[in-house]
């Protein structure tokens, strides 16, 4: 397929992509159709329309008229065109049948040269017409070398205008020359969405530019007006920071608070944090679906930064108890602290990732001792968006029932939504289920994260809208196979949390309904790589602001603002303990270690069945996404002592090719 000059730029935004005439063409933006159809109705917006053939008819000759030439194959008068003036025509075949429709103009150049926009998927039928039929007498440049922009809707005199004084000038049909950052735009006005609109031809290497100006004439009305925003003087007290690391105001043009970004404009940010700065690394690890990149952002000194793959080998080591022994917390000293900070697996708990967004700038770009020292103890390893499909799904959807006020009433459908919300990826799947069974391309953070060895992670959330903010202590039951370790720093960790939010006058309950059980949700599977696992669960709010129960308002901007609260001060306290935790967390996993060597459990065997060839394969890939190890026969073998899990029966066994171990004297056994 062809590729027009805003291809990157469609690439970059999230467009998806689809062929048309030959071309790669944008059909949809992720805030979705009804998204886009109300912004150009209410406001104006801009197309490439970049497939499209635009040519030029001059005379090959002194005196002859193009438009006379031209004016044989179409029904319509063309030589009485003034300069500057369009006419919408056919072009006719010998029959009088119609090959296309186009729009011709009388250019304002001495010779009379036309301008003519002729269709994508007939230009080329177009151009051997015409050459065949007047090409003796006209000359017919083809402008492969320049793009075309439509910007159409009411206001879109207004936007065009503040980028290009006197193009108001121009009335319905009339095309003028432009001159706009060293190029020459070709500017005609020719609404075709029922609305006022014009068509902006210029050159293919400059073709990004205006988009990127972002039209910055007035803005269109906004939706869910009243929105309370945030500082970084808020967010952060006592900060300072680097000017030459962008704010998100500053790549996205959304203040903190205003709205929940898209998943495209939180791509967009990462991306800008860590080609800003030596201090933060952009990693993918996946993708969506839906063609959305998966991705963590690694910040830390510029020497870790500049090494990750060994600083993780290394970190790797140091955590395995049979290859470093069981150092104590004086041993580790030096040592840096793993953190693993995820946000927003529901992709309708939209506070997270604007939290992520605030937190991240505060990490890479922060010159004050905290920032600095947090860099120096910890490697932070942030997941902005784990969710992107979700999420995009739903910011489209509570967009079309969005009001001009924001409105807090939370039966209204612009928080109560419509299935299918936004909760699940694609296939509306939640992923906070599959932590285990790995079958979502988004599960291949797991992995990862355990290919790390964090000493915390943190697993945000939201919950119902009428209650406060929810973080540990869990309470009973108690899953007996969770390490040591993850029980021990429970509560330093949480109280350190609780007076940061006493500090701002939030209020928050621990230790109800959330029970640490069940292992296979984010922060509770982390505890069983010995990581100490944090979920946070804030009130929800849709992006906007929700009126409660009790009669008190919680504001869209307050969600971001627990978030990033919380999050900041579980890093001081891993900062603060770093060599501590760390050792506890090696001894844990000795201690697993031991278990699987003394212990009356020493392995696990699965032998292949014959009745589901393969089953054992995939098996053993799950478990090593679960970075545990897992070895396989390469030849058939009698085993004795062996115990059948499910009669209790203890004999022996003859064991096939491709029998697997599994052997519980590894670190990750309590898995």
């Amino acid at each position: 397929l062809k590729q027009t000059a805003l291809h990157d730029l469609h690439v970059e935004a999230g467009a998806r992509m689809v062929p048309f005439a030959g071309y790669a063409m944008p059909v949809q933006y992720p805030a979705g159709i009804i998204a886009e159809h109300t912004h150009t109705r209410r406001a104006a917006s801009l197309f490439d329309v970049s497939h499209m053939g635009q040519i030029t008819l001059r005379p090959r000759r002194d005196g002859a008229d193009p438009a006379a030439a031209l004016e044989r194959l179409v029904p319509s008068r063309l030589v009485s065109l003034a300069p500057g003036r369009m006419r919408y025509t056919v072009l006719l075949n010998e029959a009088g049948g119609i090959i296309d429709d186009l729009i011709v103009t009388r250019t304002d150049a001495p010779d009379g040269a036309l301008f003519a926009v002729v269709n994508a998927a007939r230009k080329d039928v177009d151009l051997a017409h015409l050459e065949a039929q007047i090409g003796a007498e006209v000359a017919i440049v083809r402008h492969d070398d320049r793009a075309l922009l439509a910007l159409q809707g009411p206001r879109a005199e207004e936007a065009l205008t503040s980028l290009v004084p006197g193009a108001d000038a121009l009335a319905f049909m009339q095309w003028g020359r432009f001159a706009w950052e060293g190029s020459e735009l070709w500017v005609s006005r020719s609404g075709y969405t029922g609305e006022d609109g014009f068509e902006i031809s210029v050159p293919a290497d400059a073709a990004e530019r205006p988009p990127r100006a972002r039209l910055p004439g007035p803005a269109p009305a906004q939706l869910n007006g009243g929105a309370e925003t945030l500082t970084m003087d808020r967010l952060f007290p006592g900060a300072a920071f680097d000017p030459s690391v962008p704010t998100q105001e500053q790549v996205t043009g959304v203040v903190p608070g205003r709205r929940p970004l898209t998943p495209e404009e939180v791509v967009a940010y990462f991306r800008a944090l860590a080609d800003a700065s030596p201090h933060a690394a952009l990693v993918p690890y996946a993708e969506s679906y839906e063609g959305r990149p998966l991705f963590y952002l690694a910040v830390g000194t510029e020497d870790v930064i500049a090494d990750l793959d060994g600083f993780r080998a290394r970190h790797r080591e140091r955590m395995d108890p049979r290859r470093g022994g069981t150092p104590t917390a004086g041993d580790l000293a030096n040592e840096r602290a793993v953190a693993w900070i995820a946000y927003g697996i529901h992709g309708d708990e939209l506070s997270s990732s604007d939290a992520a967004a605030a937190v991240a700038y505060r990490l890479v770009a922060g010159t004050d001792p905290q920032a600095v020292e947090l860099r120096r103890r910890l490697l932070i390893l942030i997941d902005p968006c784990e969710n992107p499909d979700g999420r995009g799904r739903y910011l489209a959807q509570i967009a079309s029932f969005a009001h001009r006020t924001a409105n807090p009433d939370q039966d209204d459908l612009s928080h109560a939504g419509v299935w299918p919300w936004g909760r699940g990826n694609h296939y509306l799947f939640d992923m906070n289920r599959d932590w285990f069974t790995q079958v979502l391309p988004e599960s291949r953070r797991a992995p990862v994260i355990a290919g790390w060895v964090p000493q915390m992670m943190v697993d945000s959330h939201e919950m119902g809208g009428d209650a406060t903010y929810l973080f540990p202590p869990p309470r009973h039951p108690f899953n007996p196979f969770l390490p040591r370790s993850a029980r021990r720093w429970e509560r330093p960790f949480s109280d350190d949390q609780a007076h940061a939010l006493d500090s701002r006058g939030y209020p928050y309950f621990t230790g109800e309904w959330n029970e640490e059980f069940f292992p296979g949700y984010g922060s509770s599977w982390a505890s069983y790589l010995g990581a100490v696992g944090i979920l946070y669960e804030m009130s929800r709010t849709t992006g906007t602001l929700v009126r409660k129960r009790d009669g008190t308002v919680r504001t869209f901007a307050q969600a971001i603002e627990h978030h990033t609260t919380s999050t900041m001060a579980n890093l001081k306290t891993l900062a603060a303990h770093a060599s501590e935790v760390m050792a506890d967390q090696i001894a844990a996993r000795a201690d697993v270690v031991r278990a699987g060597r003394e212990g009356w459990l020493r392995s696990w065997v699965f032998p292949p069945d014959p009745r589901h060839p393969g089953r054992t394969a995939e098996l053993a890939a799950l478990l090593r996404g679960q970075d545990l190890e897992v070895e396989e026969l390469t030849a058939p073998a009698r085993v004795s002592g062996l115990t059948d899990a499910r009669t209790g029966k203890r004999d022996a066994r003859d064991l096939p090719t491709g029998t697997l171990l599994v052997r519980m004297d590894q670190p990750n056994a309590a898995l």
